[in-house]
């Protein structure tokens, strides 16, 4: 910004020393338009900011409940091992897809733009 500013000066100063009115007018017009400028360069750099922390907050969030749900499904499938042994090949069958579903859903919310 402190360049933006330095420009800004610099312009202003140029107006101030030009004698035509017709210059001065086109001048404090291109002042007011590279001004106008780094201020929509600047909003569209916090815009953006925003939405890259929002993006990283969701993919954590989606994450984070993706290996809660994840530890919950291996602590059943451990249970369910002990309790019915014969459908352990099943119950990690299911587990997998569940991870899978989970690294798909990471993973889009990583490639969207």
């Amino acid at each position: 910004m402190s360049e933006l500013m330095r420009l800004i000066q610099d312009a202003v100063a140029d107006v101030e020393s030009t004698s035509s009115r017709r210059t001065r007018r086109e001048m404090e017009k291109e002042v007011t338009r590279t001004a106008a400028r780094g201020v929509v360069r600047a909003a569209e750099a916090r815009s953006d900011a925003y939405v890259a922390e929002t993006r990283l907050r969701a993919a954590a969030d989606v994450t984070r409940t993706g290996l809660a749900h994840l530890a919950d499904l291996s602590a059943e499938e451990e249970r369910l091992v002990r309790l019915a042994p014969l459908g352990e090949v099943r119950y990690r069958a299911i587990i997998d897809q569940y991870a899978a579903l989970a690294a798909g859903e990471i993973a889009r919310l990583g490639s969207h733009r």
